[in-house]
């Protein structure tokens, strides 16, 4: 992988706004060679590019051809996911397996359990392989009348459940989960429907060239009609290069990326000849289609994959197939920082798949290949973390009522301790609460009394205790409630009241006896007071 690629996608390793809201998906594409993955937010206002790392698998070790290649793909997944630089447990990948099966069906309309097996018993016409061996899944496309009946058009994908697993294992290999498995084609009609503007009536030829392999998707009304793989890709130029010019491959590939369909080039030729096969391929490809289903003319060409980056390739295929062929750029279409990378020409041709992967929102083609076993039910993950957590929110309730009750028992406790203390207090220092008490209500009150209380206090004999004072202000009267130990004291009390010439009238008291602890008596008394 050049250098500069490698630069310019390590650079996008930062989310614009951590606090948008949006769920996260994980696209991972691993090709012949190179693994690309792309991390993509569905916010509100669009789909937001946020990471991508692009790693190359090393080639084979002439020293031990007996290696696995699996280790060298393993070696390229953990380059790539250092690169995003966050932790990755959960992606959306792609099988491109011999058992992969497109087919395009028409089932009345019915519920959708009903409809799932009536697609899984039509599809064991349609495969080559025991119906208990596959996984199956669909999208509705569209709804067609016939005979005033409502039918579905379905678009149907079958693999055998064994490759399912190999490709499943690859990503348990590195700690990853499955979240879904999709197929090439959708993929890219994903990245295209997000970074193009289409009509549904149109014909649209999605090409994608990488280095072994060339595939063509023809999809009308955004349904897949026709899919071909092409033994062709970036290493039959290579190979090509070498033989003609009798140099090495590191040699070969270079002047393949430097110089490609440029005219006074001396590769010229040998790139020519094997991109007009290319070109033979697909001429064929696209006469098959029109003459299967009697359409004129294909309405766009678009082109994918690494090889598409070959110099004037676009212009070679346009001259050659009378169609002009767009180069695709997956990123448009896309939320992300400018600053982040510079040159998006530079990665376009790479991340269409990976993008397609991860994209849920536009006219998206989501199926999952994910076999029944590895499916997560959304019923059973909420009961199992129901399980987990009441019990801790049984015992987390329980910890915090035992606590709430040690602390108010605590509380409790002490105010019992302080009340304590304030009875006896008061038990023993009776007469002090009384003239406390009564020091208090002059406090209440306002500053005109002042003298009055004053004088209430110089004449209260001992043996006598006020228990309130009750001021009415609007009549502009006092009284004084509160206990004596004798009938004499209050009318001594009561004179001396009258003598204080602060009031304009003491009305005699109002007197009753009652009997405490000892049979001890005391006089409860009331007497009024009306002020001058």
């Amino acid at each position: 992988m050049p250098p500069k690629i490698k630069q310019l996608a390590a650079g996008l390793d930062k989310e614009i706004n951590i606090f948008e809201p949006g769920p996260k998906f994980i696209g991972i594409d691993i090709g012949s060679k190179l693994v690309k993955i792309a991390l993509i937010k569905e916010a509100p206002i669009g789909t937001r590019l946020l990471s991508i790392a692009i790693a190359e698998i090393p080639p084979q070790n002439q020293a031990q051809p007996e290696e696995d290649p699996q280790n060298r793909i393993n070696k390229a997944i953990k380059n790539a996911l250092k690169q995003l630089k966050i932790n990755v447990k959960n992606v959306c990948t792609i099988i491109n397996a011999p058992s992969v099966n497109i087919k395009n069906l028409t089932l009345p309309n019915m519920p959708e359990d009903e409809l799932r097996e009536s697609v899984r018993w039509e599809m064991e016409q349609k495969i080559n392989f025991p119906l208990d061996e596959a996984t199956t899944d669909f999208l509705v496309s569209g709804e067609k009348i016939s005979a005033g009946a409502k039918n579905l058009e379905l678009e149907v994908i079958a693999a055998k459940t064994e490759e399912l697993k190999n490709h499943i294992q690859i990503y348990t290999q590195n700690q990853l989960t499955v979240q879904s498995i999709n197929i090439p084609a959708f993929c890219l009609w994903n990245a295209f429907q997000k970074s193009n503007q289409w009509k549904e009536e149109d014909t649209t030829a999605l090409i994608d060239i990488g280095a072994k392999k060339t595939a063509i998707y023809i999809f009308n009304n955004d349904t897949i009609k026709f899919t071909r793989e092409i033994l062709f890709g970036g290493d039959t130029i290579t190979n090509k290069i070498m033989q003609d010019m009798n140099i090495s491959r590191p040699e070969a590939e270079e002047a393949k990326i430097e110089y490609g369909l440029e005219e006074n080039s001396i590769y010229m030729p040998s790139i020519a000849s094997t991109v007009k096969q290319l070109i033979s391929e697909i001429d064929r490809s696209f006469g098959y289609y029109k003459a299967q289903f009697h359409i004129e003319r294909i309405d766009r060409l678009v082109i994918y994959g690494g090889t598409s980056q070959l110099i004037d390739l676009d212009k070679f295929l346009s001259a050659g197939l009378g169609l002009l062929a767009e180069p695709g750029n997956p990123f448009n279409g896309l939320l992300f920082e400018q600053r982040s990378f510079t040159n998006t020409e530079e990665l376009k041709s790479f991340f269409a798949t990976a993008l397609g992967a991860a994209i849920n929102s536009g006219d998206v083609k989501k199926i999952n290949l994910l076999p029944a076993e590895f499916r997560k039910d959304p019923k059973l993950q909420l009961r199992k973390t129901l399980l987990k957590v009441i019990p801790a929110l049984i015992i987390i309730g329980l910890i915090f009522i035992y606590t709430s009750i040690v602390n108010k028992e605590k509380v409790l406790a002490e105010k019992k301790v302080a009340h304590e203390e304030i009875i006896e207090s008061w038990k023993t220092n009776k007469d002090f609460e009384k003239k406390l008490k009564f020091l208090n209500s002059i406090k209440v009150t306002q500053q005109n009394f002042l003298d009055i209380f004053n004088g209430i206090s110089e004449v209260i004999p001992e043996g006598v205790w006020l228990d309130s004072i009750d001021i009415e202000r609007s009549a502009k009267k006092l009284t004084l409630k509160g206990a004596a130990q004798s009938n004499i004291l209050v009318i001594e009390f009561a004179r001396k009241l009258e003598s204080l010439n602060l009031f304009s009238n003491v009305k005699p008291p109002e007197l009753v006896e009652e009997r405490g602890e000892k049979e001890i008596p005391y006089i409860y008394f009331s007497i009024v007071i009306s002020n001058k």
